[in-house]
């Protein structure tokens, strides 16, 4: 079974994609578990921090048209991009399916929970 998704805002839904795409809002998302396939987490105007356990691998695909992306607590092999820049593209604690983060209008924040 793919990592859980826990949308912390009210305003998100989820699709069987595992798509949550709210607009207009700080987006905060937990991943719980592993990804065992990829998953996309975006917003329109505002921001997406996703929350992941300690030590999950997974491929890191971010970018933000009106910020920039952060990471804490996790180790990144980078690509491409770059911390506090608009793009970060990397592996993430050894790789895995890709976690595709966007945002229109605000930061990425990827954070061990």
């Amino acid at each position: 079974m793919p990592a859980r998704v826990e949308a912390i805002s009210k305003s998100a839904a989820w699709w069987e994609s595992y798509m949550l795409q709210p607009v207009g809002v700080m987006f905060p998302a937990r991943l719980q578990g592993p990804l065992l396939e990829d998953a996309v987490l975006s917003t329109s105007g505002g921001s997406v921090t996703a929350w992941v356990e300690e030590g999950t691998g997974f491929q890191l695909d971010a970018r933000t048209s009106g910020g920039g992306v952060k990471a804490e607590g996790v180790t990144i092999k980078i690509e491409s991009g770059s911390l506090g820049r608009s793009k970060l593209v990397g592996e993430v604690n050894g790789g895995g399916p890709t976690l595709k983060l966007r945002s229109s209008g605000g930061n990425i924040n990827v954070r061990t929970s």
